[in-house]
């Protein structure tokens, strides 16, 4: 299925998610800021893609590599010469987060399938404003097929500079969903049962991918590619940048409880869907696997 191109101009009720924010909205600067530095963090991405990138293991029990910290310094290292007084919300390390603007970067969404040699991550960065914790730009780029989806809050989504939408579709059978589990940082406790999520999604005729990046299945979702993608994990760099980009595809992305969540701050999981009518049902199945 080939990414779904048009007006993006974000057709569905945007009162189930609009967050309002008065400031300036042109962050023409900032986006574009955002895309060089995509594509500096691709390079690196493939200069240490199945080479000994110095493999260890984090508490959490993932995987770190070297193409990871070396990432998430550069970013750091480019906010502070380009935008000195932003901060950095980083998977791997962080500056100044408490700044009123602050950049939220996983350098490698994906590093499981990355360090053994499977092309399947991505770079993922959103601006966020500390007010109200809304993403205003964002990008995520796989360095392997060379695409740069983006996104500017009000403006519209893109890949490879060409607007994207999201799928149609009222219907969960035949299509294809993403279905990623997790444990919520303060509980402790899984937001849903992956398997039997996975299940009941299945029962509705669709077709279950478990992606080890939610970022690479949600801007799928984007592109109209995928109809849902879900995350029970509330990592703000997991969610921001990809979330900014469904919602500007004509999309909706919440937690997985439904409700809105912040981008600056760990939340309840990451749900995208093509529409309201997928949210829905997607958020019954999600209940049904508690």
């Amino acid at each position: 299925m080939a990414p779904r191109t048009g007006c993006s101009c974000g057709s569905f009720d945007r009162a189930v998610q609009e967050v309002t924010y008065t400031g300036n909205m042109n962050y023409s600067q900032e986006l574009e800021f955002a895309k060089g530095l995509a594509r500096e963090a691709g390079i690196i991405m493939k200069q240490y893609f199945r080479v000994e990138n110095n493999l260890q293991w984090k508490s959490d029990n993932t995987p770190l590599t070297i193409a990871d910290t070396t990432i998430n310094s550069l970013v750091i290292n480019r906010v502070k010469a380009q935008f000195p007084k932003h901060g950095i919300i980083g998977e791997e390390e962080s500056y100044e987060s408490e700044r009123d603007y602050v950049w939220v970067v996983d350098p490698i969404d994906g590093t499981m399938p990355y360090s053994i040699g499977i092309p399947l991550s991505m770079f993922s960065l959103a601006l966020v404003e500390r007010k109200k914790g809304t993403a205003l730009v964002a990008v995520a780029y796989d360095p392997q097929l060379d695409t740069l989806y983006s996104a500017h809050k009000g403006k519209g989504a893109f890949l490879n500079d060409q607007p994207i939408l999201t799928s149609p579709a009222e219907t969960l059978k035949g299509g294809y969903t993403s279905v990623l589990g997790g444990i919520d940082r303060i509980s402790h406790k899984k937001f849903y049962q992956t398997g039997k999520c996975a299940d009941l999604v299945r029962d509705e005729g669709a077709r279950v991918f478990t992606l080890y990046s939610h970022v690479y299945a949600a801007v799928r979702v984007a592109s109209g590619e995928l109809l849902a993608a879900s995350l029970g994990y509330g990592s703000p760099w997991d969610s921001a940048a990809c979330s900014l980009i469904v919602q500007e595809a004509g999309g909706i992305a919440v937690g997985v409880e439904g409700k809105l969540r912040r981008y600056d701050e760990w939340g309840d999981g990451c749900l995208v869907v093509a529409n309201q009518v997928i949210l829905d049902k997607m958020l019954n199945i999600i209940q049904r696997a508690q």
